[in-house]
């Protein structure tokens, strides 16, 4: 393939300026002779030692094949946009599922976020990976400087003798009042943390789940948790449909 001269680019790129519409070219795309507009066939006859009817076919099977190209890369680029918007609603779902609340459940009212902060004891809890193999597990939650929440989980995994520790933050979902927050451990990538049972006189005791009945929590603000408070505890999940045969009874040092 002969690619056009830097004279011939020139030429068409600024006949095309002036004739937006196209009519300087015809018969392009088979090959035969152009119809160049007079301004432009004075400068073709010029432009070199090429004959101008060569010329003016081959500078219209380049017009036509720039034309071609330009139609293709602006396919391209709607269908690109398409994709994108429509991976960004599906990334918006995912991300609203993660931070949602299973059906008929509801969180508590009269929530005060400065008698919930401080350190919390995991009692008991549905299995995942995350926390897998972990015991003497913890939860402790300051305020930040931006009006949300420090979450600072620890956890010792017996297998290799140490502790794990991770970081997140936390913000209301809506009103400060709802114990329905959002948690992040992982840059924009939340999940719920719904409050749904809590100790409203002295906040001893809570228990939350997440974005669906596979998640759930029972905390205490000491090592052990009286056995007639579990059992209410336990029974209160049952009935709002979580599996609590599946419980996981953490060992408190």
């Amino acid at each position: 393939m002969r690619y056009m001269r830097d004279s011939e680019l020139n030429l068409f790129q600024a006949d095309r300026r002036a004739h937006p519409a196209g009519e300087c070219w015809s018969s392009a795309a088979s090959g035969a002779t152009g119809q160049i507009s007079p301004r432009v066939s004075a400068q073709v006859a010029s432009t070199g030692p090429v004959a101008s009817t060569e010329q003016r076919q081959h500078v219209g099977r380049q017009l036509f094949r720039m034309n071609s190209w330009e139609a293709v890369s602006r396919r391209d680029r709607y269908a690109m946009s398409a994709t994108r918007f429509g991976l960004l609603i599906f990334v918006c779902l995912i991300l609203a599922s993660c931070t949602g609340i299973p059906s008929n459940v509801q969180p508590v009212d009269n929530f005060e976020l400065n008698r919930y902060l401080g350190t919390w004891y995991e009692i008991a809890r549905l299995d995942h990976s995350f926390e897998r193999g972990l015991s003497n597990v913890s939860a402790s939650y300051s305020l930040r400087d931006d009006g949300g929440v420090t979450v600072v989980n620890r956890g010792f995994k017996a297998d290799n003798k140490e502790w794990k520790e991770a970081i997140g933050k936390a913000y209301f979902f809506s009103d400060p009042d709802v114990g329905r927050l959002k948690v992040s451990f992982f840059g924009p990538f939340y999940g719920g943390y719904n409050i749904i049972e809590l100790d409203h006189e002295n906040y001893q005791y809570a228990l939350i789940c997440g974005p669906d009945r596979s998640y759930l929590w029972i905390l205490s603000r000491t090592k052990k948790m009286d056995h007639a408070v579990l059992d209410r505890l336990v029974s209160r999940a049952s009935s709002l449909g979580f599996d609590t045969e599946k419980l996981i009874l953490v060992s408190q040092d």
